[in-house]
This record gives C-alpha cells, structure tokens and sequence, in this order.
C-alpha cells in the first residue's frame, strides 16, 4: 500500500519492571551495565515506572543494541527511531566494570554511541542498505548517524530555524508535536502543519484521530503533503534562506500551540512563508493557514529581468486578479487555507511545469474525497 513502518526501541533506558510489570531481564543484566553516579547508585529517571539510564560505553550494552537492530529489521522494518539518543544529556559513568575508567567524560558519546551507532550504520548497510535510521530531538553530534531527527519541542515563541539552515539535506525532520500537554487550540494545528511545510519538514506527528474527526484539516495535510513533493530539490539539496522582508506584513493570530505547566500562546503569522534557494532559483513559499482570506505585500530584490512563477493551490477564475507585481514587489491575496509559491529564475524550465502539474492536481482535491 505504500506505506512505509519504523520501528520503535529505546537505545538509552532499560525498564526495571521489563516484562509485563515483572522483573525478568533488568536484575539478571540491566542492572550491572547501568551508569552508576559518583555513589556508586544507579542513575535512575521516572517515566511513570522506573528506568534506569544505562552504559553506552558498556560492551554488553552494545551487543544488546546490535542484536535488537538485526532483530528488528529482520522482521523487515524500513527504519528504527531510536528514542532519547538525540534528546539527553550525558551522565557520567563511574563504574569501573564497563570498559572505561571511572567519570571518564568520553564514555558516552566518543566510546560509547558513537562507536555502537557506527557498528550498526556497517552491518546494516551490507545487510539491510535502504534502512533509515532516526532519534528523538536534533542533537547534532549524531547527524552522522541519522537520516532523520523528530524535533517535535519546535514549539515556541521566536523559534528560529538555524538547525534547518545548517542542516536540511543531510537530515529529514519527522514530525512536531501536536498534542504537547493535552488540549490544544484546534486553529494551532493548522499553523503547526503550515510551519511544517515551509522549513522543508515532513508533515504531521498528529494521531489518527485529530485527522480522522476534522476532514477539513485531513484535506489540509494531503495539500501540504504533495506540495512538499513538488519542493523537495529546495528542501534536500537547497538553503534556507533569511525571513522576507514584507512591505505589508501578515497579520498576527495568538494561538494557544501547547500546555506545559502553563498555557503557551504563540504569536503566530496568518501566512507563514520562507524562502529557499536551489542552483540560482529561488522559492518563496507561503501558507494561509486560517480559514479567512489574507493579504500580504513583500519584495524580491532580484526580480528585475528574471523570469517569475507562481503556484496556486486554489485555482478560481479571479487568480489574475489577486496578484500584483510592480517593479521590485509582489502583491498577493489568499483564499481561505491556500499555499501559494512563487519562484523566480534566469528562465522557465520543464521542473516548474511539473510543478505547476502537482498544484493543479491539489486544487481539485475535495474534502468528499478525504470522506472516501
């Protein structure tokens, strides 16, 4: 069916209770390859049971790991998300049994992940070649072993994406969480997914029933997804490029995105856009995500004796009429949830009719359809 499976397994904790709330494995092993702090007590983390961190560094830990991987993509996964490595911190080991001296500061990363996720990316390349293989969070040390990270705490007000900049490409970005703390306003899932679009990621991380119950935005999220397809030369081998310099900006909605110990309301873009760069194109990408008309002006400084563009996700027979460009400006007005691109180039090329193929295609998706 197309559908592609990863699975899930944690490289970093071992359950004290690891089988069905029995101890069978974690005396028997976890508990001697687990990081022991300067009292010689193992670290432990509450995640409504308790775990405990264990020894990256620890031989026997490594194996495990190996022997999980082999396990798993034996049962032919296309991928594993190994949960926590990007996302902690290290903890420092002083135990003397586990190959390394005691508080020595290079046993979790240098001689510990680095040298078992190595193992693993050699094996799995002769023996598995097309697995993918991801974590948690974007801790960059580990882009080397990973095809792609879940920054799903991107999610704050003034986020910026310097680690798209430095990195789309190399690394894919598989989802952003839309249920952080519970209840979310049902407008910031729309925003989320839009966001999504614009800094090159994959959409969604969303359960099946926030799409199921809301056709609306199941519609939303099949228009972004194959308008991600149509910019996947910008997303993977382009530069993000700086936010636009607008002449008349987009309005601003608060939307509440996510409850921590308190609510968090994010100042958000009616239109949220960005602009990349592929082999002297460039893309400016936009996206309506409220369910209003909306109105922007921005500059192209180079746009003089350049060759223009423009993408419309909804095709209506005033689409002239909603754009106007003067000198070094272009003005643009949106339909309701609309996604509109504009790239300017020294020429048109057979790429932006295939382009303008895919935008066509997504303005005739209805929400019966979805229903179907």
């Amino acid at each position: 069916m197309g559908i592609r499976t990863m699975a899930y397994t944690n490289a970093r904790l071992f359950e004290e209770k690891d089988c069905r709330n029995t101890d069978r494995d974690f005396s028997r092993i976890g508990s001697r390859i687990a990081v022991l702090n300067s009292n010689g007590k193992i670290y432990r983390e509450n995640y409504g049971t308790p775990f405990a961190v264990m020894c990256p560094a620890a031989p026997e830990w490594q194996d495990i790991m190996q022997k999980y991987t082999q396990r798993l993509l034996a049962h032919h996964f296309d991928g594993i998300y190994y949960d926590q490595i990007g996302a902690s911190s290290p903890k420092i080991c002083f135990s003397e049994q586990h190959g390394h001296k005691a508080g020595d500061m290079d046993h979790w990363y240098k001689y510990g992940y680095a040298l078992s996720l190595e193992k693993i990316r050699s094996w799995s390349k002769k023996n598995y070649p097309d697995t993918i293989f991801t974590t948690e969070d974007n801790s960059e040390v580990y882009n080397r072993f990973m095809d792609g990270v879940l920054p799903w705490r991107w999610i704050h007000q003034g986020q910026v994406p310097f680690f798209t900049l430095c990195y789309s490409g190399q690394v894919q970005y598989i989802g952003l969480s839309y249920h952080f703390g519970g209840k979310i306003d049902q407008t910031s899932k729309y925003a989320k997914a839009a966001n999504q679009l614009i800094w090159g990621q994959q959409i969604g991380w969303f359960t099946t029933g926030t799409a199921v119950k809301d056709t609306q935005f199941l519609l939303f999220i099949k228009k972004l997804a194959f308008s991600r397809t149509a910019f996947l030369d910008f997303f993977n081998n382009g530069m993000l490029g700086r936010p636009l310099v607008f002449i008349k900006p987009p309005a601003i909605e608060n939307l509440l995105w996510h409850r921590d110990l308190e609510d968090k309301y994010i100042k958000t873009p009616t239109i949220l856009s960005a602009q990349w760069e592929y082999r002297k194109e460039k893309l400016y990408l936009f996206v309506n995500h409220t369910d209003k008309k909306q109105n922007i002006c921005f500059e192209i400084p180079e746009l003089n004796n350049r060759h223009i563009t423009e993408f419309y996700s909804v095709i209506n027979q005033t689409k002239n009429n909603r754009r106007k460009i003067e000198n070094n400006t272009v003005s643009l007005q949106f339909m309701p949830r609309e996604i509109i691109a504009v790239i300017v180039s020294d020429q048109k090329s057979n790429k932006h009719q295939k382009i303008q193929n895919i935008f066509h295609r997504i303005a005739m998706f209805k929400e019966m359809e979805i229903e179907k």
